[in-house]
């Protein structure tokens, strides 16, 4: 879905256009492309969450992409550009934009941005065990977490508007 979604953000459409590309691509995905009967929740499923995630790589190569550097930093730049999104990597490969000096779109910087990550590991108990029997079963697993927190969303709020209608 996030392909599919990146197909229309990298050549110029806004996101509510792009979202017509997800919603498209997973259908014909979903009735061409599988073995199994066409379902309607793996469609919604892959279409809503492409777009969700396909806008985040979407911003996030923004970011690391920039159009003013030179030299190692452009190329290294554009690499890692590429690796979180490879369809903007692609199209700019082909249309020229990764040689090319310009400025860089207001969007791709945004003046708050912050990454928290966060690890650790979690213990289940299977076979309805409990950990104070004697014979319990447990499986152990990591847990990796990515937060990106992209602009100020406490900025944007504002007062509710209360509108008072009288009856008369």
């Amino acid at each position: 879905g996030s392909l599919y979604y990146n197909t229309g953000r990298t050549n110029g459409y806004d996101f509510w256009e792009s979202t017509v590309f997800a919603l498209t691509g997973s259908m014909l995905w979903e009735f061409f492309a599988e073995t199994f009967r066409p379902s309607f929740n793996d469609w919604v499923s892959t279409s809503v969450n492409g777009i969700n995630f396909g806008e985040s790589l979407y911003r996030l190569s923004g970011m690391i992409t920039d159009n003013k550097a030179s030299g190692s930093e452009r190329v290294w730049r554009e690499i890692a550009g590429a690796i979180i999104n490879p369809v903007r990597g692609v199209n700019r490969l082909f249309t020229g934009e990764t040689y090319k000096i310009f400025p860089n779109p207001g969007y791709g910087r945004p003046t708050e941005f912050s990454i928290a990550l966060s690890a650790g590991l979690r213990n289940i108990w299977v076979d309805n065990s409990t950990p104070d029997s004697s014979s319990h079963d447990s499986q152990q697993q990591g847990i990796f977490s990515m937060n990106l927190n992209y602009g100020n969303e406490f900025k944007r709020l504002q007062r509710p508007r209360i509108t008072i209608q009288s009856s008369e």
